[in-house]
């Protein structure tokens, strides 16, 4: 055989590998998925089924906790329940100019969804033109409006290309604010911020897990081989750090007791326990562990039952609530608090401004400084049903009762309906809401109150608090955003009386004895993917 045969039969056999390797798919690029058959399956209750998967509209804790465990964002909260500064997950490198308006991120370049398609920003601008589409209805939107023509964009005054969001050419996202924000990078750490893909969009416009084209970039990508009655995850190939050990089935119960019931049969290997009903544990082969929770439960005023409205009538409800008896209806289960942001440790014990101090209305001088209020007759508290919720509101209604001064209803609703009655029910005087709030800062507390928040169930309106909190949010020096802080706590706590704080709590859950969780942060960032068996 001449040279010149060796040649051709040379490139001949390189031309059938290559036909070969297109013919069987090997696109290294694009197909890892290395998920072990032989995987150990761990069975999780934690919840009812979420109403929405879609983290850019969910107003609810298991939908932001899943999105943690597919998803990954700009910038993550260390793994601890101590809130302090975020610290970067998809960002290589960050800059960010003097004044706190203009911010560069560029992204890691060896991150790749779950079908090996590498991460790009415009994954980023897809995600964001979203949240702040008004067709998103995204109740956190509002968290943007500090980038340039960000707010003009979502009333409709101006094109998606003057929004200050682009990519430049070293293909690094810039964004442009209208003016400084020193805590934009922990917005980042927010679900809602999270890049999307077209694909895992359903016709509707909705992000929905139950997509086969359903791409992730966590821990854990969904897998649908499952019934409907749970959510099935198997593990991220392309996931940058250690990959999951286990597969996870979610399973969707209508109530605590089933899951005990269940974990006790061996059917299922950790369950969240939330009720005071589980005093006890008659399940041998279990052990307990508790995580602090992010959520801060209140007592809100619904300032549009004309009757609560009067300031008065609140500061006497106030008054008849007595902490001491709810820690001890709860015992170790929850922590009383005074504050609105009791999570956050500031550097210093800071006081509001001696003008905003003025302002207070104590108990003693009410009947002097507040007109008559209208009589109350009828209370009503409403909340979502769980047999704690049951426990809580009768126990205010106990207390409030001992007044004589009215009688006091209680309604528990599924979760559906009490989010549908705060929206939109002008009857009810009480409500019993928990507030997580994704952005770990006093801002993300105290945003609750304002008038274009997605969560405020008050009805409370107030332009100069609007604009004190917008203040805050823009302020670069930490002590005087500190003061600001405190004189907004005042003005909701005291001066207003819009809600009174009543507990931040932990969440019990029960593991099989040979089942492990490495994890020491808060329930609502729980990462599957520490749970380990020994």
């Amino acid at each position: 055989m001449d040279q010149s045969q060796l040649k051709i039969l040379s490139t001949g056999s390189r031309l059938c590998l290559i036909i070969a390797l297109w013919v069987s798919g090997c696109d290294f690029n694009k197909k890892r998925d290395n998920t072990k058959s032989d995987l150990k399956t761990i069975r999780l209750f934690l919840s009812d089924q979420p109403l929405t998967y879609d983290w850019q509209k969910s107003k609810e804790v298991m939908t932001g906790t899943l999105s943690l465990n597919l998803m990954q964002g700009l910038f993550t909260y260390p793994n601890a329940s101590e809130v302090s500064q975020v610290s970067p997950q998809l960002v290589d490198q960050v800059k960010v100019s003097p004044n706190f308006k203009h911010w560069t991120f560029c992204l890691k370049k060896e991150v790749r969804w779950s079908d090996g398609v590498p991460l790009s920003p415009q994954h980023f601008i897809t995600s964001w033109r979203r949240l702040l589409n008004p067709l998103t209805a995204s109740p956190h939107a509002h968290h943007f409006f500090s980038i340039e023509n960000a707010e003009a964009f979502y009333k409709g005054e101006k094109p998606w290309t003057d929004v200050g969001i682009k990519v430049n050419e070293k293909n690094c996202l810039e964004v442009k604010m209208n003016f400084a924000t020193p805590l934009f990078n922990k917005i980042l750490a927010s679900p809602y911020t999270f890049p999307l893909r077209e694909e895992n969009l359903n016709p509707q416009q909705n992000i929905d897990l139950n997509l086969k084209s359903f791409v992730s970039l966590g821990a854990y990508k969904v897998n649908l081989d499952c019934s409907s009655q749970k959510l099935c995850l198997k593990p991220n190939s392309f996931y940058l750090k250690n990959p999951a050990q286990h597969t996870i089935e979610l399973f969707w119960l209508d109530s605590e007791n089933t899951a005990y019931n269940l974990f006790k049969q061996k059917k299922l290997d950790l369950v969240r326990l939330k009720s005071n009903y589980f005093s006890s544990i008659d399940a041998p082969t279990s052990r307990i562990q508790k995580l602090p929770s992010m959520g801060l439960t209140l007592l809100g005023f619904n300032l549009k039952n004309s009757e609560v409205f009067d300031r008065q009538n609140r500061e006497s409800i106030k008054q008849l609530i007595q902490k001491d008896e709810i820690q001890s209806l709860f015992k170790d289960q929850i922590q009383m608090t005074n504050s609105l942001y009791p999570h956050i440790s500031l550097p210093t014990k800071i006081s509001p401004p001696q003008w905003e101090l003025s302002q207070k209305i104590t108990p003693s001088t009410i009947e002097a400084e507040t007109p008559v209020a209208k009589q109350i007759k009828r209370i009503s508290i409403t909340s979502n049903s769980s047999p704690h919720n049951k426990s809580l509101l009768e126990k205010l209604a106990d207390q409030l009762r001992k007044s004589q001064k009215f009688t006091v209803d209680i309604e528990l609703l599924d979760p559906g309906s009490y989010f549908n009655q705060l929206m939109t029910d002008k009857n009810h005087s009480l409500f019993r809401p928990t507030w997580s709030p994704a952005l770990l800062d006093p801002y993300g507390y105290l945003s609750l109150f304002t008038s274009h928040s997605g969560f405020n169930f008050f009805g409370y309106n107030d332009s100069d608090f609007d604009s004190k909190l917008d203040k805050a949010f823009r302020e670069v020096n930490d002590r005087k955003r500190e003061q600001l802080y405190a004189s907004l706590e005042n003005q909701i706590l005291d001066r207003d009386t819009i809600a009174i704080p009543l507990f931040t709590h932990q969440e019990t859950l029960l593991l099989e004895n040979s089942l492990k969780l490495n994890y020491k942060g808060f329930y609502e960032r729980l990462e599957f993917s520490s749970l380990v068996f020994e």
